[in-house]
C-alpha cells in the first residue's frame, strides 16, 4: 500500500482482519482525492469488506484522523457516537456518525480519534484501558507526553 505522503507498506504474510485485538486505522490525504492515502481506502471493496469481517469478529476498531472515514464508508459508525478530524465532521455527520467534539470517544468496539495529534492520546487511552493506568504513566514519563482532555465514553 501506499500512503498520503509516498511512504510504501509492505508486508511478508496476508492480513488476517479477524486476527487482531485491536485495529488502527490512521488517516491522512484527505486533501488529494485522487491520490494515495484514506480516498483509496474508501473505494477498496476487500478493504471495506475486512474491516466489517474484523469488526464482527469482535476486533476493537481504532480509528484516527480520517482513518475513522473509512470506517464510515464500511457502514460501522451509523449511529455511533465518533469524532474526526475537524475539517470533515460535516462528512461524518453527513454519513451516519454522531460526532462528538472531544479528541478521543470512546464506544467500547469503536475508538476514535480527532486530528493527527489526537492519535497520542488515543494510542495512551488504548494502554489505559488494556493495561491501566499505572503503566500508562509510565509511558507518558517515557514519552515525555501527557493525554490531553477527556476521553468521551458512554454512560
Amino acid at each position: 500500500m501506499t500512503c498520503a505522503f509516498g511512504t510504501k507498506i509492505l508486508v511478508d504474510k496476508e492480513w488476517k482482519p479477524t486476527e487482531a485485538d485491536i485495529l488502527v486505522i490512521p488517516g491522512g490525504g484527505w486533501g488529494n482525492p485522487d491520490g494515495p492515502g484514506i480516498h483509496t481506502l474508501r473505494k477498496s471493496s476487500s478493504v471495506l469488506r475486512n474491516l466489517r469481517r474484523a469488526h464482527h469478529s469482535g476486533v476493537v476498531l481504532a480509528g484516527l484522523c480520517t482513518g475513522v472515514l473509512a470506517l464510515s464508508a464500511a457502514g460501522l459508525v451509523r449511529g455511533r457516537p465518533c469524532t474526526t478530524h475537524h475539517l470533515t465532521k460535516d462528512v461524518l455527520k453527513q454519513e451516519g456518525g454522531e460526532v462528538v467534539s472531544a479528541r478521543v470517544v470512546d464506544d467500547g468496539d469503536l475508538v476514535t480519534a480527532a486530528g493527527v495529534t489526537s492519535g497520542l492520546d488515543l494510542a495512551l487511552w488504548l494502554v489505559t484501558r488494556e493495561f491501566g493506568s499505572p503503566v500508562t504513566a509510565g509511558v507518558e514519563t517515557v514519552m515525555e507526553y501527557e493525554q490531553r482532555g477527556a476521553v468521551w465514553r458512554r454512560d
